[in-house]
């Protein structure tokens, strides 16, 4: 049996109300286009028994993690597609839109194909609407991208991860940094992929260590120009953002470098005198 052109990774905990929808909307799909595998991390309130009443029509595991992108790290572990896809537990793909998705997936090179989702959470300011269009560097320094909407080459996983640090939004980080990389080629598709439930943690739960490294990774990933533009509006938060950006900058001067190659050489002969 050949590998399958896309699999798809839904990360639960604890999401019996709600993980049969997501199921039944993966398992109506056209079977040979995709795999199917859900990453649990120890439920104890009857999700366990919907994943075993599906028989052999998904890959499921259970076991404690630490978060959900370890559930999805997880899940990229397993996964033997041409491209990954996460759906979260509560969201919905679209009626066949595996078979409109699928002749659209380039196999050769590296890419990030990304459509729309349909938010359904009523909360604004995208609520009730739909979600997407066409991305570029400035607006993952200033927006985001739903990973509900992105189809991944399995290539991009090759040598990296979602970044545990970042608790609430590590799969904006890792867009970023994909969008950072001209290695991989961006590819916008207008087709609504799923109904995304919104008024997840992420709309609730600062992530403190995004915050903190926010204009840094922008300003490594995506260039210095958009850093300035996530650091300056900021009126509540200049002094840090400005500050994580005069650092940044000043770190990577030339006269910086300098200084500190020429210190370690000072350390290193200092350490190999010989006693007099």
């Amino acid at each position: 049996m050949s590998d399958p052109l896309i699999s798809i990774i839904t990360p639960v905990y604890n999401g019996q109300a709600k993980i049969k929808a997501t199921l039944d909307s993966v398992l109506s799909q056209k079977s040979d286009l995709f795999e199917y595998l859900v990453i649990d991390g120890g439920s104890t309130d009857g999700t366990l028994e919907e994943l075993r009443s599906r028989g052999d029509r998904l890959k499921w595991i259970s076991e404690p993690d630490r978060g959900i992108y370890d559930a999805m790290n997880k899940g990229v572990d397993r996964a033997t597609g041409s491209y990954v896809y996460f759906l979260g537990a509560g969201d919905i793909l679209r009626p066949g839109v595996l078979e409109t998705i699928a002749p659209l997936l380039p196999l050769d090179g590296t890419f990030l194909v990304y459509g729309d989702v349909f938010w359904v959470s009523p909360d604004p300011p995208y609520g009730g609407a739909i979600y997407g269009g066409a991305a570029d560097r400035r607006r993952m320094a200033l927006g985001f991208l739903n990973h509900q909407s992105i189809f991944y080459s399995a290539r991009i996983f090759e040598n990296r991860r979602y970044d545990l640090r970042y608790k609430i939004v590590s799969d904006h980080v890792f867009n970023i940094v994909c969008f950072g990389d001209n290695r991989i080629q961006k590819m916008y598709v207008p087709v609504v992929v799923a109904d995304y439930e919104g008024g997840g943690t992420s709309a609730t739960v600062r992530d403190t260590q995004f915050e903190r490294d926010h204009v840094k990774l922008v300003a490594r990933h995506l260039g210095l120009g958009y850093a300035v533009l996530v650091a300056l509006p900021r009126a509540k938060h200049r002094g840090a953002s400005l500050l994580a950006l005069l650092r940044y900058l000043v770190t990577r001067s030339p006269v910086y470098l300098a200084g500190r190659v020429l210190w370690h050489l000072k350390r290193k002969l200092g350490q190999n005198r010989p006693d007099r």
